[in-house]
């Protein structure tokens, strides 16, 4: 690696003559959190200890994890090592490190504005999940959520790749987690690729975690913060015999290379003396919320399990209870709907006014709250959202049959054309010419009663024709603001030719208008962003367009 990134020559013998030699070295040994067990890490710590012995112009670094450090892996380093515990960073910290990543990402004098803009929006939407979290969980700031630069690591990518932070906990985290699982968010492509050998297709990870987290979950809050390395083992090679109709032989390879993984990502799991845990609670209560979805998938399974005469006041299980009706929102709104009328006993007037119904029908109110559980619930003419590009796609292509005509997703030429381009008044149009280029739909100046964005305050979609003042000269409505409208077009920088109007490849698409959460520069009829066609976490719609016959 040295000499890939250095372009050092260096001969195998290197390190080991300036040790002999006695020369001044400062050698860093990361990592020894990854060694696989407590047994080996108490062999690896003896080997560093006997390194040090006679050498005394050296000084010798060793890193790990807090929980790793532990019993005999710290016992044989000796006293010779002095012990220095790395504290959970600060809330100003995590806001410098933001503006110091922003600054990396927009280095010149030119984009001061937009580098303090996605800074400033970053910090204030951490500030705001905070506040948020003591206000739900209480405490004076031990429940905070951005303790490490991984987790402000995570949070950055999810910012730059949406523009935003995810207003509902359940998208925020469900785009954390993925982040985490996948081999992108590691900066060495050499270390990226390993990484995905080893722990194979990152959604049956993902699938593996989430079962992990109900089934410790499920164990109550004595315990069921931390499981044995024999006993996870067990539960997931069972799972994946059982339930996922594995061979015995594949199911045990496959959880080897999954604790392996775990050890040498970090970030979800961590382990101690031999005992794993999810790094965060919150972690661990998503996981949970997403099996229950994915694994139950009904609504009577759902919510009997949670009718359960200990879990509706059980606070133990509120937030699970909580984020899976928000994740179900995301991914199937008529079963979050189904869900919520269910656990509120809508839709039976002889329902038995209980202790157990009184608490399971106000996590039902509190889960319809937008700023409580995942996603603002879909409503009468308000746009759908959370589309991926190729959905918006296959349903063109479905309302093209039933119609009998073409029908597509507008180019991005044609979706500027509809917001921007006005005819001009009478006397233009004798000089020949077309109109002008507006800077939004409607004008020059943008007010709360033009469109639903930002300043606007309201935080959700609304319904289509909220804002008649913000029509475009051709009377298409909220083309700024409300949700990002996906494009049929190629999000190419440079000039754009046919083949980049093609409903086919993975190519990333241009999405235009901004949403509800943009600010005044992003609602511009000139601002273009762009995403991956199969992405659909944030909100995400599109318009048709139909050509003539």
């Amino acid at each position: 690696m040295l000499e890939r990134q250095a372009a050092l020559k260096l001969p195998d013998d290197f390190f080991a003559t300036l040790l002999e030699q006695g020369r001044h070295v400062i050698l860093l040994l990361d990592g020894l959190d990854e060694v696989p067990n407590e047994d080996e890490r108490a062999l690896v710590a003896q080997a560093v200890h006997d390194l040090t012995a006679g050498r005394g112009q050296t000084r010798f670094v060793v890193t790990s994890r807090a929980p790793a450090f532990q019993g005999r892996a710290r016992d044989r380093l000796g006293d010779d090592f002095r012990v220095v515990r790395v504290p959970p960073i600060a809330p100003e910290q995590v806001a410098d490190l933001i503006r110091r990543a922003y600054q990396a990402i927009y280095p010149a004098e030119v984009e001061t504005d937009e580098r303090n803009r996605r800074a400033d929006g970053l910090i204030a939407d951490v500030e705001k999940l905070e506040t948020e979290r003591a206000e739900r969980l209480g405490g004076d700031g031990e429940n905070r959520l951005v303790t490490t630069p991984l987790l402000v690591r995570m949070l950055l990518i999810v910012h730059f790749n949406l523009r935003r932070l995810p207003d509902q906990r359940a998208e925020l985290y469900m785009e954390v987690v993925d982040t985490l699982l996948t081999s992108s968010h590691n900066p060495d492509e050499a270390v990226a690729q390993k990484l995905a050998q080893l722990g194979g297709d990152w959604r049956g990870r993902r699938d593996l975690c989430q079962y992990l987290a109900f089934q410790m979950h499920s164990r109550g809050r004595a315990a069921g913060r931390e499981i044995a390395e024999r006993e996870l083992s067990d539960l997931l090679c069972a799972y994946l015999t059982e339930r996922r109709r594995k061979p015995p032989e594949a199911a045990a390879l496959l959880v080897e290379d999954f604790i392996a993984t775990s050890r040498q990502r970090g970030g979800l799991l961590e382990e101690l003396a031999g005992r794993h845990r999810f790094t965060h609670l919150s972690f661990q209560e998503f996981l949970t919320a997403r099996y229950l979805a994915e694994g139950e998938r009904e609504v009577a399974r759902i919510a009997r399990f949670i009718e359960d005469a200990r879990r509706p006041a059980d606070p133990w299980w509120r937030e699970p209870i909580l984020l899976t009706v928000g994740y179900l929102n995301i991914t199937a709104p008529d079963t979050a709907g189904d869900l919520v009328r269910r656990l509120a006993c809508l839709d039976d007037a002889d329902c038995p006014h209980t202790p157990r119904l009184l608490a399971t029908t106000e996590l039902a109110a509190t889960a319809f709250l937008p700023d409580k559980a995942g996603g603002a619930f879909d409503l009468p003419n308000h746009p759908v959202v959370m589309v991926r590009w190729y959905e918006a796609v296959a349903f063109c292509r479905w309302l093209s049959a039933q119609l009998g005509c073409t029908i597509t997703l507008p180019t991005e030429a044609q979706w500027e054309k509809a917001a921007s381009w006005g005819e001009g008044d009478k006397e233009t149009r004798k000089q020949g010419d077309e109109g002008r280029k507006r800077r939004y739909p409607w004008g020059e100046e943008i007010t709360a009663d033009h469109a639903n964005y930002k300043e606007t305050g309201i935080g959700t979609t609304t319904a289509v024709g909220s804002f008649p003042q913000g029509a475009s000269p051709c009377g298409a409505l909220d083309m700024a603001g409300n949700v990002w409208e996906w494009c049929l077009t190629k999000g190419r920088d440079n000039c754009q030719t046919a083949a980049d109007e093609a409903p086919e490849g993975e190519a990333v698409r241009v999405v235009r208008g901004g949403a509800y959460y943009s600010d005044r520069t992003y609602v511009r009829c000139a601002y273009r962003s762009r995403s991956f066609p199969d992405y659909g976490g944030a909100p995400f719609g599109f318009r048709v367009a139909r050509s003539s016959p």
